[in-house]
């Protein structure tokens, strides 16, 4: 009889759910959560696993960005020229991209000299001009403006580095363009909608204000970015 008692609540048991819990609630409790480990030291990681990553240099305004990736390929990103990619490795000291010498890094400090295209590379993202939208309907485009800035591929390049020296003086729709770029002329623009336009055979030019006070010039071949200057004594009505 007891034999028989004890198969019974042997079945009983396996018949209950897997647990039940003082307060009747049955859900199983969550797995165990796996630790969290911090990552290891830099000091304890090999060169390339230091190096991997996203680096950035500034040349002139223009921002330069290379990415290092762990399985040894690289990006090399110039506004205004083909990126460039491939393989890198690491000898001597030196990240060598494609085993080309011109663009051997030196790794100095935390940071990565290229002594041939004089550049220095770091992980913090360098400020640069980054045009503004154009204003809708803006039309107050009279005073001095003087180029700052030149669109270079998808970024931008300082006007003095990129030797551009144009310069506006707008009355209304005569507007005075003066620089090497354009000698010294006075042309009759066209009102547009947000908008100042010239276009002639041989020369096309578009004025746009921006929302961060800039003029945008757009040509055919370039697009300059102007700032505003005070008008000297001598041209003021």
């Amino acid at each position: 009889m007891k034999k028989l008692i004890l198969i019974l609540l042997a079945a009983l048991l396996l018949s209950m759910p897997l647990a039940v819990w003082a307060d009747g609630d049955q859900t199983p409790p969550p797995p165990p959560q796996e630790p969290e480990y911090d990552p290891l030291p830099e000091e304890y990681l090999s060169l390339e696993e230091r190096l991997a990553g996203r680096w950035f240099a500034e040349q002139a305004g223009l921002l330069i960005s290379l990415t290092l990736t762990e399985d040894g390929a690289y990006a090399l990103n110039v506004p205004g020229q083909a990126p460039r990619s491939g393989q890198w490795t690491v000898a001597d000291g030196q990240v060598l991209l494609s085993g080309e010498e011109d663009l051997a890094l030196l790794v100095v400090d935390g940071v990565l000299r290229a002594e041939a295209l004089d550049l220095l590379f770091t992980r913090e993202q360098p400020l640069t001009y980054v045009p503004a939208q154009v204003i809708a309907g803006a039309g107050a485009f009279d005073g001095l403006w003087r180029a700052q800035f030149v669109a270079v591929g998808d970024g931008t390049m300082l006007a003095d580095a990129a030797e551009e020296d144009a310069f506006l003086y707008i009355q209304g729709t005569n507007v005075a363009l003066g620089g090497t770029r354009f000698g010294n002329v006075i042309k009759a623009f066209t009102a547009a909608p947000g908008a100042l336009t010239l276009s002639e055979p041989d020369l096309s030019v578009k004025l746009e204000l921006q929302q961060d006070g800039f003029l945008r010039m757009t040509l055919s071949d370039a697009v300059i970015y102007l700032m505003a200057y005070p008008v000297p004594e001598s041209l003021q009505p």
